[in-house]
């Protein structure tokens, strides 16, 4: 994991197990609309409000760990 220097906040992480993902805070970006998802985990809890992304590779629960 990465953190912000001057407040603490996540920035990034390397999940274990998934050493070819990298998870970046969408918080952190100045503009989130110029990247698009390409992984949605645990979508089977996801409040109905929540607009999964169809074109992305989904799982209901966390990701397969190597």
């Amino acid at each position: 994991m990465a953190f912000c220097p001057n407040c603490g906040s996540n920035i990034l992480a390397n999940p274990v197990g998934a050493p070819d993902i990298t998870a970046l805070a969408a918080g952190t970006l100045d503009n989130p609309e110029l990247f698009q998802p390409t992984l949605e985990i645990f979508t089977k809890s996801a409040p109905t409000w929540d607009h999964i992304d169809s074109q992305a590779i989904q799982f209901d629960d966390m990701f397969p760990q190597q």
